[in-house]
């Protein structure tokens, strides 16, 4: 039996184009799990100053089938639409007190 997982499928749509001062379209991820039910929290890195990310939902419950979070970006003014293409969509679960992580790209 495989050990508890996950992966996160690319990105819909898989790259962005932002105004100051505006929230993105909803950004589409889809969680694959490998023998895990559990939680798992999203967050973002690489973000740009003046990006944020919110998720619904902000912790997501799987019990074996795949599933899909949203994450929505906010621009304040000190954001360019050039910044948004490095960032990462990140997947985090402690699974039997053992970190399992997995990461996607915005490109």
């Amino acid at each position: 039996v495989p050990a508890p997982s996950f992966s996160l499928g690319t990105p819909s749509p898989a790259s962005l184009t932002m105004v100051n001062n505006s929230f993105s379209q909803p950004v589409t991820v889809k969680i694959t799990p490998t023998n895990l039910a559990g939680v798992i929290t999203p967050s973002c890195g690489n973000l740009p100053t003046g990006v944020s990310c919110l998720f619904s939902p902000s912790t997501i419950n799987v019990n074996g089938a795949p599933t899909t979070f949203a994450v929505v970006f906010e621009a304040n003014g000190a954001a360019t639409p050039s910044m948004l293409n490095n960032i990462t969509i990140n997947g985090a679960a402690t699974i039997n007190g053992n970190p399992v992580n997995s990461s996607v790209g915005l490109i």
